[in-house]
């Protein structure tokens, strides 16, 4: 009699060897903590140096029409040009004066219009699920970062959340600075999020940082503490201050700063404040703040994203078909969730997660090792 393990990988061994090319037409991803995407191969568009020849031909003439094959299609295309003295035409007569293929910068929305990504928040998760298979959650710091007050200056806060993405930026680069120093990696991941409440109270788009990053090597000894945290956020505040103000302002950071350990799911820390960016970014628009949204909403350190993107993978063919097929995953045991992509009541694909037997370690236990390897000394 076969065991339930056995009749899963017969089952997908069926799907690999009858479906194959059934699922060519899809194109799926396994991130390392299992989580995957599944979707259908866009069809083939013009490329660029199909869109320069075009430009062109076309320059050359005022009007024409015919018929022609584009990708196996038969089609008709007719070509009319204003005069040449009706626009002012390229010296070379060669391009046209805008590409209608592309937004313009001022037609293109801002980053950070739409709040975090699905990729973001995928980037997000795996981050935090790196680093507490490398380093165990109690080696874990869980840390809060918000502004400080501005009782008597107004003007400030408001220039400070317009600062945010910059300022972010710099704390993380002196906080990493700070960690080498002592002889350790800086690794860390987060999330900025604009607190709901507060901004339909009193109409304040204030933002905060949450990050998960490997605070100590298990006997606590912190690499940074909440003190020397809280010392190189208040010099940053105050640096923006004077470079924009020309003036000298003292600020209390005090209680801007919150540091503690982790005792859940590392993932589970961040994962509540990825999904209040939709609802918060429509009150902002509502309440005509759309430039104090910020442009970043995710943050992760280069060595960690490095680690993630090695740990993906192109999801196994037989996991595909099976998908395409209509298997469910859940039921079977081998799948967390699967989820239908659907927007605008058409279907573009899937997203799932799969469960632990089935994820590949080997390359998880090459960037553990990597975690693992403390700096060189220097001479």
């Amino acid at each position: 009699m076969q065991s339930i393990k056995e009749e899963q990988q017969a089952d997908l061994t069926k799907y690999d060897t009858e479906g194959r090319k059934r699922c060519d037409g899809y194109a799926g991803t396994l991130w390392g903590n299992g989580e995957f995407t599944l979707g259908k191969i866009p069809p083939k568009t013009k490329t660029q140096k199909e869109e320069s020849y075009d430009a062109a031909w076309e320059g050359q003439h005022d009007y024409i029409e015919r018929y022609e094959y584009k990708y196996g299609k038969r089609e008709k295309k007719v070509y009319r040009f204003l005069d040449p003295g009706d626009q002012e035409r390229d010296p070379l007569g060669l391009s046209p004066l805008t590409n209608s293929h592309k937004l313009s910068a001022i037609d293109r929305k801002p980053r950070g219009r739409k709040g975090i990504t699905g990729k973001g928040k995928r980037m997000v998760r795996n981050g935090a699920w790196v680093l507490q298979k490398a380093h165990g959650k109690k080696q874990l710091g869980f840390c809060t970062v918000t502004l400080p007050s501005f009782p008597d200056r107004p003007d400030l806060l408001a220039l400070m959340v317009d600062d945010w993405s910059e300022l972010t930026r710099q704390l993380f680069q002196q906080v990493t600075r700070y960690i080498r120093k002592k002889g350790h990696q800086a690794r860390w991941v987060g999330v900025t999020e604009i607190q709901p409440k507060r901004l339909k109270e009193r109409g304040e788009p204030a933002p905060h940082l949450h990050f998960v990053y490997h605070a100590h090597n298990g006997d606590y000894q912190w690499f940074i503490t909440a003190n020397e945290i809280r010392q190189i956020w208040k010099q940053i505040i105050e640096a923006r201050i004077r470079y924009y103000t020309e003036t000298e302002y003292s600020v209390n950071t005090k209680a801007a700063i919150d540091t503690q350990t982790v005792k859940k799911d590392a993932g589970a820390y961040l994962g509540k404040y990825m999904s209040k960016g939709g609802d918060v970014i429509a009150i902002m628009e509502e309440q005509g703040l759309e430039s104090f949204i910020p442009s970043t909403w995710w943050h992760c350190c280069t060595e960690l994203k490095r680690a993630i993107n090695y740990l993906k993978q192109e999801l196994p063919s037989d996991i595909k078909t099976a998908i395409v097929d209509g298997v469910d995953l859940v039921k079977r045991g081998m799948a967390v969730y699967l989820r239908e992509i659907i927007r605008d009541e058409k279907k573009y694909g899937w997203v799932g997660k799969l469960k632990r037997s089935l994820k590949r370690d080997d390359k998880l236990l090459q960037v553990i090792q990597i975690f693992e390897t403390p700096l060189p000394v220097a001479s």
